[in-house]
């Protein structure tokens, strides 16, 4: 794997990237950059929004508390101490959830959240998230919803089952639920459809690996299926969050003996090798990843790939998040190998993003079933009206 140009990051965000690092390779930096001025509100802050709180507190603490003043390490400590405090109880909420659905007769399984945060740290304090991903059978779907209102567990979006269940099966792939102060997300689908990444749901269940969450022996996808899912979801969102490269870092590290040729098989026959190959890319520079030999040579690492991984780094601190799709439709067809995915992508955003009615509609008006057509309608200028505010939100907006 051939070693990108140097990209220039400032000493405070070299700092950020060193602390979801799993090696001790930067380290005599670090203590450079610590012996000199640091900003450490940019620090703190820029560390809150890339979700690693954490993984930077328990570093400092660990390696380099004689080179950080005693009041930015204890202003660290209390939002790690927070950090953990509210994982406890969001955990303790998805158990509440799960065991909810399983006396409903529904089988579901954490994804991302707590699990992760089990599977690829060892810790619960070590990840932040703020909502919990469950991930059912979609013929579970109606009794879900059911269960789910009856408990009072609102959707953030009521649907009406009648008209509106085949919409959120097909077109999405999760329904927010709301509880308390807890957001939860109930997905029958990894992916949605227009970003043509095949997954076989019904293997992904067949691979369950079981972890120990709050004393409890909790299903969750296997740790190769959940490296896959990783390098999807980091390039979907452009890895615009230094959260998700720090899960695949420490996923890998946690789990040396990952069948590599199995995650390998699995991207050829889903057309994702470049995808993967840029995630673990990512991974082995700024993560201090190491491969084995046979599967390194593996990893595609043509030109326009290297290109793909610069562009990533170099926005990691400056890139514009958009509800439209984080990573341009540019960028993400070049990573994508098969024909078919490409042409799958233009067609599946036009009908099942732009086209068709979605649970946003319905929220504006409720009509009956027999005046559906009205909701084709409505869509488009509702679609309008978010661009126009979104753009107005933008620092290049008007």
């Amino acid at each position: 794997m051939k070693e990108s140009p140097e990209i220039h990051f400032t000493p405070e965000q070299e700092l950020l990237l060193w602390s979801i690092r799993i090696d001790r390779t930067k380290d005599q930096r670090i203590e450079e950059i610590l012996k000199d001025r640091v900003d450490w509100n940019y620090v703190r802050e820029t560390a809150i929004q890339h979700g690693i709180i954490p993984l930077l507190y328990k570093r400092l603490k660990e390696e380099m508390s004689h080179l950080v003043p005693s009041n930015e390490l204890e202003e660290l400590r209390t939002q790690f101490m927070a950090n953990a405090v509210q994982n406890l109880r969001m955990t303790q909420q998805l158990i509440k959830v799960i065991d909810l659905l399983a006396d409903a007769g529904i089988e579901a399984m954490p994804f991302k959240g707590p699990a992760l945060a089990v599977q690829a740290y060892g810790d619960l304090s070590m990840r932040s998230f703020c909502d919990l991903d469950i991930l059912i059978h979609e013929k579970d779907f109606e009794r879900m919803y059911v269960a789910l209102q009856n408990h009072g567990f609102p959707p953030v979006h009521p649907v009406n089952l009648r008209t509106e269940r085949k919409f959120m099966v097909y077109q999405n792939k999760n329904l927010p639920v709301t509880f308390k102060d807890s957001h939860l997300e109930i997905h029958w689908k990894i992916t949605e459809r227009f970003l043509s990444v095949p997954f076989d749901m019904d293997q992904l269940w067949d691979r369950a690996h079981l972890v120990f969450l709050h004393n409890r022996e909790i299903k969750t996808l296997s740790p190769e299926d959940m490296v896959i899912v990783l390098c999807v979801h980091g390039t979907k969102h452009f890895w615009q969050n230094l959260k998700w490269l720090a899960d695949l870092n420490y996923l890998i590290s946690n789990y040396p003996d990952l069948d590599w040729h199995m995650i390998w098989e699995r991207a050829e026959k889903m057309g994702v090798k470049r995808i993967i190959s840029l995630g673990l890319d990512l991974a082995h520079e700024r993560g201090g990843i190491k491969y084995p030999g046979d599967f390194k040579h593996r990893l595609i690492s043509d030109v326009d790939l290297k290109k793909c991984v610069n562009i990533v780094q170099t926005n990691f601190f400056h890139f514009q998040s958009s509800k439209w799709f984080s990573t341009s439709p540019g960028f993400y067809l070049k990573l994508r190998e098969r024909f078919k995915d490409k042409a799958n992508f233009f067609i599946y955003t036009f009908t099942d993003r732009i086209l068709p009615p979605h649970y946003l509609d319905f929220s504006v008006i409720s009509l009956p079933d027999s005046f559906y057509p009205v909701y084709v309608i409505i869509r488009p200028f509702r679609l309008l009206k978010d661009y126009y505010h979104e753009r107005v939100r933008s620092p290049g907006g008007e």
